[in-house]
């Protein structure tokens, strides 16, 4: 049977959202929805000193140095995807040539990759993306690095217009054309068609920047972290949702048997929560989809993916992770 999600206050009261001290209108906007929805806000100046966040589960949001730093201190894994995400997807979303080659072979003469091209780094930071126009200018841009290290290649093009958009579960939260025109309704039809069929790559949120190629058609550009994304236009209502979900609590030394009792008799609890997952077939999802229920003493959910009765929402306290779901299946299974 069908079961509608009941209204409910907020993810925010027990958290509590570590973010740069610094002053910074995207920030800002970010920490006053925050404290809005009910959660605590902590603005770190000197980063590397200790801090306390009493009982509050920390989130973070800001650059990637300060976010790696304070998760590192703070024992908090961040939700980001996969290095490789752009080359594991069906090439008919990206309207370009996309290959990963070491970087040997593209600076060595008679490389078969004709200058110029655009080059990423796999390991972001390394060194900075950009369009190069001949090996030598790449091989000043990549000197200390080792040759056998891989580079993201891609032919050059141009976009017309540029899009991000702040995902949840498959889902669109928050869309904004921040380059260029184009129909905001054409651009959430792509973005919508490609989470559609490409959701099982995706981590539970992430930010996806895409564009339109004129003669060709909408492009994934790349994929970004929500902790350490800009806003870009996106309205800061609908992507704290994404900045909650993109900090996580570590899975060592989880009580992977106490976290069974909440994967039964949970109907009440479990339709509140804004995430779930089953730990036989590890999919993570929104407890709204749930259509089968046991008509046990309190309802427990049937998994809507492989019909299995193990599924676990946040409300247990437990990381809704594949990590965690995959050590319950693990034992349980």
């Amino acid at each position: 049977m069908n079961k509608s999600k009941p209204s409910k206050l907020t993810l925010f009261h027990t958290s509590m959202l570590i973010i740069p001290e610094k002053a910074d209108p995207e920030l800002d906007s970010i920490a006053a929805t925050w404290e809005t929805e009910g959660g605590s806000v902590l603005r770190l100046g000197r980063f590397w000193e200790p801090f306390d966040t009493a009982s509050l589960f920390p989130k973070l949001y800001g650059n990637e140095v300060f976010c790696r730093l304070i998760a590192q201190q703070a024992d908090l894994r961040l939700v980001s995807p996969e290095d490789d995400l752009l080359l594991r997807i069906d090439s008919k979303w990206l309207n370009r040539n996309i290959s990963l080659i070491e970087l040997s072979a593209l600076l060595a003469s008679g490389s078969a990759v004709q200058f110029p091209v655009f080059v990423k780094p796999l390991i972001t930071k390394q060194f900075q993306p950009g369009v190069y126009r001949s090996a030598l200018e790449l091989h000043k841009a990549t000197e200390g690095l080792e040759i056998v290290e891989q580079v993201i290649v891609s032919e050059v093009v141009s976009f017309s217009c540029e899009v991000r958009a702040f995902v949840f579960l498959g889902s669109v939260l928050a869309l904004s054309i921040y380059e260029g025109f184009a129909e905001e309704e054409e651009a959430g039809l792509f973005i919508q068609g490609f989470l559609s069929e490409s959701m099982s790559l995706l981590p539970v949120t992430c930010v996806v920047d895409f564009g339109f190629i004129e003669e060709r058609g909408w492009s994934i550009i790349e994929f970004n972290p929500a902790w350490g994304s800009g806003l870009n236009g996106c309205d800061p209502k609908m992507v704290v949702k994404c900045i909650y979900y993109a900090t996580e609590k570590p899975v060592k030394n989880m009580d992977i048997i106490g976290a069974h009792a909440y994967s039964s008799n949970h109907e009440d609890v479990l339709l509140e929560d804004s995430i779930c997952g089953c730990f036989y077939c590890l999919t993570i999802f929104d407890p709204c989809e749930i259509e089968e229920w046991i008509e046990d003493k309190k309802g427990t959910a049937l998994c809507p993916y492989c019909g299995i009765d193990s599924v676990i929402g946040e409300s247990s306290g437990y990381p809704i992770t594949k990590e965690f779901l995959a050590e319950m299946q693990g034992y349980w299974f």
